[in-house]
């Protein structure tokens, strides 16, 4: 099974470069027999990411696939600058939680801090649905 968690690691790492990803689990009592498909769990960016296993053969090959979309932060940030920009807001700075990609495991909210030109901080709340789609809000102001 070490060989196939190490995959599974490998592909994540391939797929998110830039993101730090840990060590992959799989469920234990799997026997290495060609056809037998089971989950695994990478961990990416602190975030349970789930990947679809196929074994190819007894020997540790596999196809792997990711089951859960995914969002990257840049795609957060460019959509709330343009949000904000369309509301006549000119956006200093617009930083976003850590993360360099989102998984959207059901909903999720990013919560991002943004610096605009004259007025005080404003939090932009970007909502990730679990089809990996944005929507977003700006919290607590009343500007257009």
């Amino acid at each position: 099974m070490h060989k196939i968690e190490k995959a599974v690691a490998q592909t994540a790492t391939n797929e998110f470069r830039n993101a730090s990803v840990a060590s992959a689990k799989c469920p234990k009592e799997r026997t290495e027999h060609s056809g037998d498909v089971f989950d695994c769990t990478v961990t990416v960016e602190h975030q349970d990411v789930r990947y679809a296993i196929k074994q190819l053969d007894g020997h540790g090959r596999v196809d792997v696939k990711r089951n859960e979309p995914f969002v990257l932060a840049p795609s957060v940030s460019d959509q709330g600058r343009d949000l904000l920009r369309s509301r006549g807001i000119f956006v200093q700075s617009f930083t976003c939680n850590q993360h360099r990609v989102y998984f959207p495991n059901g909903t999720k909210k990013v919560q991002c801090k943004v610096a605009v030109g004259g007025v005080k901080d404003l939090v932009y709340i970007a909502t990730l649905d679990g089809e990996g789609k944005v929507s977003a809000a700006v919290a607590g102001t009343d500007l257009p």
